[in-house]
């Protein structure tokens, strides 16, 4: 009898384990569907909105949507000052994300540079203050500028210790020299991930590593 009892544990145990592996499953699926169709709506506006679609690189994960914009068009070498120019495709970036269908989504912005020292008055040596500068200036003109809540931004700064490519090529380095905008989609967590990235990314190896210059 009491075999007969462990026996059924062991099978209420593992139609509970299955039951749970199905739900989680479940909830990633849901979880992609949403993120692919922020996606989808995120490539629509900049391309009928913006025409700015040309100008950015957009992919998705499990949680989160990122627009790449490149360095060179926001920022001077070495500077944290954004470009008059590049006023336009940050316009057009934060009408979309400061409308109705993605307010209940948070904003992080990351800024990443190549791996050449820097060593000037305003960023001692270290690539890592000025990729925090150029992330906060886009923060500080989204909060100051077109009017966004700033609890809902984050600003963070990688330096050159996430290249999206090998630092090897002056292509490459530019490659990764860039700045992030990521509509978060799954708030409740602390950390963006970065594996299970799906829309093209911004170049060549698609391991998630940064750098800005």
């Amino acid at each position: 009898m009491p075999q007969a009892l462990d026996d059924s544990d062991t099978k209420d145990e593992d139609k509970d384990e299955k039951e749970a592996q199905i739900s989680k499953e479940q909830a990633l699926e849901a979880a992609l569907e949403q993120a692919k169709e922020v996606y989808e709506n995120v490539n629509e506006f900049l391309v009928d909105e913006g025409g700015v679609r040309d100008d950015v690189d957009v992919s998705y994960s499990l949680n989160y949507v990122k627009i790449t914009l490149p360095g060179e068009a926001l920022f001077d070498s070495g500077q944290a000052i954004i470009k008059p120019e590049a006023f336009t495709v940050i316009d057009v970036i934060g009408e979309m994300i400061n409308s109705e269908d993605f307010d209940t989504y948070n904003i992080q912005i990351e800024g990443h540079t190549d791996d050449v020292p820097i060593n000037t008055i305003y960023f001692p040596p270290s690539n890592w203050e000025l990729s925090a500068s150029r992330a906060i200036a886009v923060g500080k003109y989204l909060i100051d500028d077109m009017g966004f809540s700033p609890d809902k931004i984050a600003s963070t700064g990688y330096g050159e210790y996430r290249p999206i490519a090998p630092n090897d090529t002056p292509e490459n380095k530019a490659t990764n020299r860039r700045v992030e905008v990521k509509i978060v989609l799954q708030s409740e967590e602390i950390q963006v991930e970065e594996y299970n990235e799906i829309g093209p990314p911004p170049a060549t190896d698609k391991t998630e590593t940064e750098t800005t210059s």
